[in-house]
């Protein structure tokens, strides 16, 4: 029988002319370089190479071949050479065209044991190995049965199977998306990309199993649900994803399979724990009705501790048409998944998904609200009010509490409403007016001066936790600096008496020493008091405020503190802009780019132009006195929806005059919480400040005097 030699190394000797070399086994098989075969070793042509065969433990029979005492040495895949000893990974392997053939089989395909990694055989020392299996190529038979490699070999005594990835049902799905997108492109033009590219990386990678899944979403954005399933079951046969399950049910759901569908559910939370487990059983009993139950889901992971699957394809369950008599917590529940679902979507997506639903379910708070959304994202404000105020009719009328963004809804005036609130008289419903009012005045001998910058901040009791960091702050960072007057603007409600006996302590001490800051602070109890109340305070009490001091103004939260560079970040802005904002949702043209109109960042504000700040004050003041109601469902936002629309007022017209500066960028003004990871954190960070350090630090630096019985703050 005609056999080959295969060096250590992986090679096959070959034949070039007159050259004896070495060649790849691919180009033996492709037939690009001529193997040197043992009926040639004693031809003129192999100058009468002789051939000694040896056993060894490692690779069984062996052979040198030899000329003149001279053996042949493959040195490495490229290099032969005539050595007068030949050492044991200088031998060749005799091996038949058939066996190279099986070895070349085997190599080409990426192979799978188990769930390990996929690679790829590799050819050294005689054997094969893939892994930490090893095989050595004398005698190894292999076969090749579908999607099955079979390994034996006589050193050992268990034949080993290996399945081949991918396997053909791969190479059937891809083919048949490929077949079924031409027809659904037609239907679907804008997902063909996405259909294409989810295509690619499974070509590309087609053992991992994260764009299986992904070619699965795209198939379902086509409709071809029973595509999707049968790439989904395929990965949950190679990995049990519990997400993969729950992705089957909804695309058996959609498909009116609603058995199969709650089969898939329960099997998604096989893990769960006892209440769960039960829940979600409830569930599957609606499911097998065909009632569309998963939109609880979310909410009920959340209440076990147990991570929900995301959001991958809960855009497949909105929109659906609901039954005619749904409960109100189901049609809530549906509101809230829509909510979610629709808002990373694309605005012709969203669109889309809006118009189906008013389709399936008529005009809704959830579809009124991203109508209004999108009228305001395009520039028709008028449109826009329309649809809000449907949508909050909507959500009053059902009883649904938008998510956390779409909050705004409730305290949303339009146009026409809120035009001339700088101008109007409002009812104060919050009491604001009958607040006590305290400032701090100018040490003795000082002539009075304006002041460059005033600061407004408002708080309940709770959160005077964060003044004395912040006081502290403002007064170190001032210390030494050859700039104007500041002058630290508070408004609390419901302080403690210790907390008052502070404040005062702090008056007394700014008013007797030069420490170029002073204070105002008001006091008193708000008549409708929550937490949206308590953000609004610096725009209640900013009118008295930008009446009383002539000077650009800050507005921010209390919970917050002023950088080392505080004062070099003032004077930079005060010198470069007019207005700054947190305008995170808008482009460098002035245009909000995505988002909801209360999409603006009250964080902190900048107001630069003194002479029209009494009127942005009133309106802002007005805003939130009109907008501002017990029975909405929730004031949250109100504060931003104040803002925006005194933005869209008094600065949006003129901003291509204006100078207005994007507050998230460079160097912070101040510290705030979202810079270090939560408002507790920013009470540890750079250190806990009480408000006996600041007492103190007033006493070392200055001529103030610590009060008797300071210490009553610890």
């Amino acid at each position: 029988m005609k056999t080959l030699f295969l060096s250590w190394h992986g090679s096959i000797l070959t034949i070039d002319g007159p050259f004896l070399t070495q060649a790849p086994i691919e180009n033996i098989i492709s037939g690009s370089s001529q193997p040197l075969l043992s009926e040639e070793l004693h031809t003129s042509v192999a100058y009468h190479i002789t051939q000694n065969f040896l056993e060894f433990p490692s690779s069984g029979t062996v052979c040198t071949l030899s000329i003149d005492g001279f053996f042949l040495s493959s040195r490495n895949e490229a290099e032969l050479q005539l050595v007068p000893n030949a050492k044991e990974w200088e031998y060749f392997l005799p091996i038949s065209f058939n066996q190279l053939l099986m070895v070349h089989k085997a190599r080409s395909y990426a192979l799978r044991i188990g769930h390990e990694a996929p690679a790829f055989f590799n050819i050294a020392e005689h054997q094969i190995s893939l892994h930490a299996h090893r095989w050595k190529i004398n005698g190894l038979q292999i076969q090749h049965t579908g999607d099955t490699l079979f390994l034996s070999s006589p050193h050992q005594h268990a034949i080993t199977t290996l399945s081949i990835s991918p396997p053909a049902i791969i190479y059937d799905l891809i083919n048949t998306a490929q077949k079924r997108l031409s027809s659904a492109s037609v239907k679907f033009p804008d997902r063909e990309r996405r259909v294409n590219l989810s295509l690619l990386r499974v070509r590309l990678q087609p053992y991992d199993i994260a764009h299986h899944i992904e070619l699965a979403h795209a198939c379902a954005l086509c409709e071809m649900w029973d595509l999707a399933q049968e790439l989904l079951l395929y990965c949950t046969t190679r990995e049990p994803r519990l997400d993969c399950f729950y992705y089957l049910s909804i695309c058996s759901f959609k498909q009116k399979h609603f058995s199969q569908a709650a089969h898939f559910l329960k099997k998604a939370f096989d893990r769960s724990d006892e209440f769960l487990t039960e829940t979600i059983s409830d569930m599957c009993e609606k499911i097998q009705k065909g009632q569309p139950a998963y939109f609880e889901l979310r909410h009920l992971c959340d209440a076990a501790h147990k991570p929900y699957f995301g959001n991958f394809f809960d855009e497949f369950l909105v929109p659906m048409p609901l039954p005619a008599e749904i409960p109100q917590k189901d049609r809530a529940l549906y509101s809230n998944y829509f909510e979610y679902v629709i808002k990373n979507l694309l605005p012709s997506q969203k669109e889309d998904y809006v118009n189906r639903d008013v389709l399936y379910n008529g005009a809704s708070y959830w579809t009124e609200i991203n109508k209004g959304h999108n009228a305001w994202l395009s520039g028709h404000r008028a449109a826009a009010d329309i649809h809000y105020e449907n949508a909050k009719n909507f959500a009053l009328r059902d009883a649904i509490s938008p998510v956390h963004y779409n909050s705004g809804i409730f305290s949303w005036l339009s146009e026409k409403t809120s035009h001339d609130l700088d101008t109007q008289h409002i009812d104060d419903i919050f009491g604001i007016s009958s607040w006590s009012w305290h400032e701090s005045h100018y040490p003795s001998g000082q002539a009075h001066k304006e002041p460059e910058l005033g600061i407004v901040f408002g708080c309940n009791s709770g959160y005077f936790d964060f003044i004395p960091k912040l006081l502290l702050n403002l007064l170190k960072a001032k210390q030494g600096k050859q700039c104007g007057r500041i002058r630290l603007c508070l408004g609390i409600h419901d302080p403690t008496p210790k907390h008052v006996t502070f404040l005062h302590h702090i008056q007394k001490a700014l008013s007797e020493t030069d420490f170029g800051i002073d204070i105002t602070f008001l006091t008193g109890t708000l008549a409708h008091a929550d937490g949206a109340a308590f953000t609004a305070i610096r725009y209640l009490i900013l009118p008295r405020i930008a009446n009383t001091y002539s000077c650009p103004i800050i507005t921010a939260d209390c919970d917050g503190y002023f950088p080392t560079n505080f004062i070099e970040l003032w004077e930079n802005l005060r010198e470069s802009s007019d207005y700054g904002f947190r305008l995170y949702a808008y482009d460098k043209t002035g245009k909000q780019t995505h988002g909801e109109p209360w999409g603006f960042g009250a964080g902190i504000s900048y107001f630069g132009e003194k002479s029209l700040l009494p009127s942005i004050a009133t309106f802002l003041h007005n805003y939130i006195q009109r907008a501002y109601s017990p029975q909405n469902v929730t004031n949250w936002c109100i504060d931003q929806c104040a803002l925006v629309q005194a933005f869209q007022k008094f600065i949006a017209p003129r901003w291509e005059q204006l100078r207005v500066h994007f507050m998230d960028e460079n160097t912070p003004l101040m510290i705030m919480p979202h810079h270090v990871g939560g408002k507790r954190e920013l009470l540890l960070h750079g250190g806990v400040v009480s408000r006996n350090d600041v007492i103190e630090w007033l006493s070392c630096k200055h001529r103030a005097v610590i009060p008797p019985n300071y210490r009553v703050f610890r």
